[in-house]
């Protein structure tokens, strides 16, 4: 299928963009690190079916590695209070070094014991739709819109360097249908949108008019 290979080539954009950004990079002044608190009130997935963070009650969205998503989803569970440390660029995002749940227990971010391999460009996604009304608008650490979380609980996700284009579609009670590759699983259900628009109107093709596809 066509849109499966455009969802596909925007992973390795999205990869590639970060790889290059990252050579070489200005001197950034280090902002002091905090402690914050507060209630989970949902697990936060990328559209692999990850948890790389978790949404508070009061709407601190919480970052925390991917490749931790089994330590933390057995570590913490909605509904129960948090308290983490680590660094706060944008409100209201918070990138957790370190989260402790109700017990006392602290979970430190760890490294992966090898470097992450390149994106599995052959996982089999799952079409998915989503429509409803915004809950929360995601954003990246740097403030960026990188998504939303429907009041349905449906997470949409959209490539930050892409989003201006849909910054008024991205606004918290808005309506919106997105049409995209995702997973549903334990945790939630999340899709990278490869179309969207007003929900009830037409809706816009996010990487261009024409759709590659998706290896099987």
């Amino acid at each position: 299928m066509k849109t499966k290979h455009l969802f596909s080539l925007m992973l390795a954009s999205v990869v590639g963009a970060t790889i290059s950004l990252a050579e070489p990079a200005p001197q950034m002044p280090i902002a002091p690190t905090e402690q914050i608190g507060g209630t989970v009130s949902m697990y936060l997935l990328n559209p692999r079916g990850e948890v790389d963070g978790l949404l508070l009650t009061d709407g601190t969205q919480v970052k925390f590695p991917p490749h931790m998503s089994a330590d933390l989803t057995s570590w913490v569970k909605p509904n129960e209070p948090i308290t983490a440390q680590g660094l706060r660029e944008v409100a209201p995002v918070f990138t957790a070094f370190t989260i402790s749940n109700a017990s006392g227990q602290a979970l430190n971010e760890a490294r992966p014991i090898r470097p992450p391999p390149p994106p599995d460009l052959s996982v089999n996604f799952t079409p998915m739709q989503a429509h409803g009304k915004i809950r929360v608008v995601l954003h990246a650490p740097r403030g960026e819109v990188e998504g939303a979380v429907l009041w349905d609980g449906t997470i949409v996700r959209i490539a930050p360097h892409v989003s201006a284009r849909f910054s008024t579609l991205f606004q918290p009670g808005a309506a919106i249908f997105a049409k995209g590759y995702g997973t549903q699983n334990e945790f939630g259900r999340a899709l990278e949108a490869t179309e969207i628009g007003a929900n009830g109107q037409a809706v816009t093709a996010i990487y261009g008019t024409t759709a590659p596809s998706l290896p099987r």
